[in-house]
């Protein structure tokens, strides 16, 4: 993997960035220290777990570019936010 970016902004590059890709899964998981920064810089904090889905946070949500190989991979904020329903009220999970 050759960068990981959001807005623009490089979270991480370098020659020892290596990822596995499963598809059988709807998180992202990684070195907790990459995670954290693309939780910075998404500005959603590095502890969030739970986003209001209908607020200003979510609204500025910004996608996360994997570039692999030269190759820009999008990942907009529909796919790493879960939306989960229960009795009536909707809450935005982050799924970093």
């Amino acid at each position: 993997m050759d960068t990981i970016t959001v807005g623009g902004v490089s979270c991480y590059s370098g020659n020892n960035l290596s990822g596995i890709v499963d598809t059988g899964t709807s998180v992202l998981v990684g070195n907790k220290t990459i995670i954290d920064e693309i939780k910075e810089e998404l500005g959603i904090g590095k502890h969030a777990r739970i986003i209001l889905c209908n607020g200003k946070t979510y609204d500025n949500l910004k996608d996360i570019v994997f570039v692999i190989g030269g190759i820009k991979y999008n990942l907009p904020k529909e796919q790493y936010i879960l939306k989960v329903t229960s009795e009536g009220v909707t809450e935005c999970m982050v799924g970093l």
